[in-house]
């Protein structure tokens, strides 16, 4: 069975009134985000959308993403090399 939302099981989202620019731009948001989901994973485009707030709400943090890219990559080159 298909779980995968269609654009109109969230319209429940638009909290804005109906004809308004808001229930526009929230439309078109939703229909970006949903074909995102669906081309990049439905985890992936949260779990990055949470990445990018947080380094909005702490610039900061910048640091340690690239330190867990580094560790990561470095885990992928090792794996990579064992299986060769």
């Amino acid at each position: 069975m298909d779980k995968t939302p269609t654009l109109s099981d969230l319209e429940c989202l638009i909290t804005w009134p109906p004809g308004s620019v808001g229930e526009l731009r929230d439309t078109e948001l939703l229909r970006q985000l949903l074909s995102m989901c669906r081309q990049h994973g439905f985890g992936r485009v949260p779990q990055l959308a949470a990445q990018i707030e947080a380094i909005w709400r702490d610039p900061d943090i910048v640091v340690e993403y690239q330190a867990g890219k580094e560790r990561h990559m470095r885990f992928m080159r090792e794996c990579q090399e064992a299986s060769r």
